[in-house]
C-alpha cells in the first residue's frame, strides 16, 4: 500500500516536471540562466537548470521538479539556492 502511494507521488512529480520542461526549454545554457534569474526576480522562487540526457537542451524547472528529472537520468546543471537578505 505504501509503495503504491510513493509510486503515485513520484509519477505525479515527474508529470509536473515534464509539463514544466515543455514550457521552459532552451537551446543554450546562457538563455536558461537568463530565464532562471528572471523567474527568481519575478516570482521569488528558486529554479534549477536541467540538461537533457542526450540532446543539447536545457530546461528551467523548480527545484523539486529538477530532482524528479535527475532520478530519470537527466543532469542538474545549476541549482543555486538564493538567500533572502535580512535588510
Amino acid at each position: 500500500m505504501f509503495e503504491s502511494i510513493r509510486s503515485y507521488l513520484r509519477l505525479s512529480r515527474l508529470a509536473k516536471a515534464l509539463y514544466e520542461t515543455q514550457q521552459r526549454q532552451y537551446n543554450s545554457h546562457i538563455e536558461a540562466l537568463r530565464e532562471c534569474n528572471r523567474l527568481y526576480r519575478v516570482l521569488g522562487r528558486n529554479y534549477s537548470i536541467v540538461k537533457h540526457q542526450q540532446q543539447e537542451l536545457f530546461w528551467v524547472v523548480c527545484t523539486r521538479s529538477a530532482k524528479a528529472l535527475a532520478l530519470e537520468g537527466h543532469t542538474i546543471v545549476s541549482a543555486v539556492p538564493r538567500k533572502k537578505s535580512l535588510s
